[in-house]
């Protein structure tokens, strides 16, 4: 018996592997973030403890009517149905934890943000973070390089003190690539970000100049750019920021969540522990990465300075 059911067309139905099931008498309750889904009635005591173990990504709803026996069809195409319009069923098969918790960002199959992290290819650029590759991997990004200008990558991540950031955002932006820039530790914060998708979000030179223009000492603030800072960040902050820059990664690559690019992340340890988001957008007249700034001289007046 066919179904046009958009839950039974999954072809492997696999129950949402980021809540978890609690029995209470005739209600049962499915948890995830602080968000319930209460299910109450005849069917939690006599279908779904016996359908939910089934729907584990490998079998199809026959497999499962199979299992049940035909006379549960209908109820079972209901069930699933009913768990799908609340988003607590995705495609399988299913995969390990790394891309279960990509996955549910977004809702996609954690088996497809399985696959596009194994695919996936990352250079970083500037010293040789064992942490960061070392979390990648974990994640499920088996194919992590130093960079060497390679731009056949799907992500750049560069650390500055060893790179120059901006030289390394030209490069990127010019070839196309994504990046995901590091700042130092400079005695209030380390930033992380945003990605830089070419053509489409901000540039490390836009976040520059936006810096730059809310900062009391904006005139000079290339100038002592230029200059490493000599503050240190305490293992736990750099742990921090490297988990972070982990995570924005592996979020980016499985899943390209639109919510990251032209997402700066600031991660500050005084007066208290904080990590602060702030949107960055592209600057219109930008020399890297704006077409203006290339095709037509400003007006007289654009940028007049006082004297």
């Amino acid at each position: 018996m066919a179904t046009s059911a958009r839950s039974t067309q999954m072809l492997q139905p696999l129950l949402t592997p980021w809540y978890r099931v609690v029995s209470d008498g005739d209600r049962l309750l499915l948890e995830h973030g602080e968000s319930v889904v209460a299910f109450e009635g005849a069917a939690v005591r006599s279908l779904l403890p016996a359908l939910l173990p089934l729907l584990d990504g490998t079998r199809s709803i026959d497999d499962i009517v199979g299992a049940l026996g035909e006379p549960v069809r209908e109820a079972v195409v209901r069930a699933a149905e009913m768990l799908a319009a609340h988003g607590l069923l995705v495609d399988g098969p299913p995969a390990g934890a790394p891309a279960q918790a990509v996955a549910r960002v977004v809702g996609i199959a954690p088996a497809e943000a399985r696959a596009r992290l194994a695919a996936a290819r990352v250079a970083i650029a500037g010293v040789d973070n064992t942490v960061i590759s070392s979390l990648l991997r974990r994640a499920g990004v088996e194919r992590v390089e130093s960079y060497a200008g390679n731009s056949d990558v799907d992500l750049v991540i560069g650390f500055a003190g060893d790179v120059d950031l901006r030289e390394l955002n030209r490069a990127c932006v010019e070839a196309r690539t994504p990046l995901l820039p590091i700042a130092l530790f400079n005695g209030r914060h380390t930033l992380v970000g945003p990605i830089v998708v070419p053509e489409i979000s901000a540039c490390h030179e836009c976040v520059q100049l936006r810096r730059a223009a809310n900062l009391p000492f904006g005139n000079d603030f290339s100038l002592i750019e230029e200059t490493s800072p000599t503050a240190a960040a305490d293992p736990g902050l750099q742990a921090i920021a490297a988990g972070l820059a982990t995570h924005l990664a592996v979020r980016w690559l499985a899943t390209r969540d639109p919510l990251l690019p032209g997402t700066l992340f600031a991660i500050s340890p005084l007066p208290r522990p904080t990590v602060a988001e702030h949107p960055v957008l592209r600057v219109p007249r930008c020399p890297v990465c704006s077409p203006a700034a290339r095709m037509a001289a400003p007006l007289p007046w654009h940028a007049a300075e006082a004297l």
